[in-house]
């Protein structure tokens, strides 16, 4: 399909102001760098929604919806999978060490926010979260080798 025959990634880096009015912006081009990479519409849509979801964390919790700051995206497609990294310099959020993508909770059935973390541990098939000196890198990819639902 879209998959590019090369060994080594095809790699794409975003960069947009700490506003939340420039994320939508990133939204579109990882729905259509899935598209591309021949996801269907549906995986498409949630990497989409991931992404928008992890920068949308990177402005407000990173950086308390302060404009003037970056949030990269580095985006690479290998042969087997599409992944985005979202970076920034900011504060971060919970957790505090490095956090492997099961132990992100359930959010409360009454709380109003907080499902930002858990649809990306659902949607995507690989999340890591570090946070170090220099700020937050959320890492996750999806599998392109996914049997179509289609297929007999």
């Amino acid at each position: 399909m879209g998959n590019h025959g090369s060994e080594s990634p095809l790699t794409l880096s975003l960069r947009i102001d700490s506003r939340l009015e420039d994320i939508a912006l990133v939204g579109v081009a990882s729905r259509a760098l899935a598209m591309h990479a021949g996801l269907g519409e549906v995986d498409a849509f949630n990497v989409e929604l991931c992404v928008v979801e992890a920068v949308t964390n990177s402005v407000e919790h990173g950086y308390r919806c302060e404009a003037g700051h970056p949030v990269d995206v580095e985006v690479r497609l290998t042969p087997t999978d599409l992944e985005f990294e979202v970076k920034d310099r900011g504060q971060g959020m919970e957790p505090d060490n490095d956090t492997a993508s099961d132990e992100v909770p359930t959010p409360p059935p009454t709380s109003a926010r907080g499902r930002g973390s858990f649809l990306i541990d659902q949607l995507m098939d690989r999340v890591v979260y570090k946070k170090n000196p220099d700020g937050v890198v959320l890492t996750m990819s999806k599998s392109l080798n996914h049997p179509q639902a289609t297929e007999a």
